[in-house]
């Protein structure tokens, strides 16, 4: 540690440790997701649904939104800290028809705030849906209002 005292050493670490699970996304949330007017941010009637979402301490990420599994499966995604308490995300879920082919992906890309309590969050998604070939078929807006699932 260049000179360092081991008290210092150990604060370095704590603040560090701080810094990795204190002002961290990690765990699992339980999420509140309404559909918006892309252009004026206004709530679509009748379109809020709930949602879990993991994030895991290396960067990964998992989503659950409550809807049928045999139309839209189980996402897979990244994190990373984008400020102090700000995060992006990207998540991929594969969506399929009602006859059990592949309908294609639907890619969500969020701005995350966590609040000062550490248990709350709030998010801006825009959610591209694709067809098989990769063409982007529609694109949708959101929000989320998460909180941190307690033991």
């Amino acid at each position: 540690f260049g000179g360092r005292s081991a008290q210092a050493a150990g604060d370095l670490f704590d603040d560090d440790r701080s810094a990795l699970w204190g002002w961290s996304i990690v765990g699992t949330w339980t999420v509140q997701v309404t559909l918006v007017n892309c252009q004026t941010g206004d709530p679509i009637p009748n379109a809020t649904f709930p949602a879990l979402n993991t994030f895991l301490a290396e960067g990964s990420m998992l989503s659950d939104p409550a809807s049928n599994p045999a139309l839209l499966r189980t996402g897979h995604g990244v994190w990373a800290r984008a400020g102090a308490r700000n995060f992006t995300n990207t998540v991929v879920l594969f969506r399929f028809n009602p006859d059990s082919s592949f309908a294609g992906t639907q890619t969500v890309r969020r701005n995350i705030t966590v609040s000062r309590s550490l248990d709350e969050f709030s998010a801006r998604d825009t959610v591209t849906v694709a067809d098989p070939s990769g063409m982007v078929t529609d694109t949708r807006c959101a929000t989320g209002q998460g909180r941190r699932l307690q033991p």
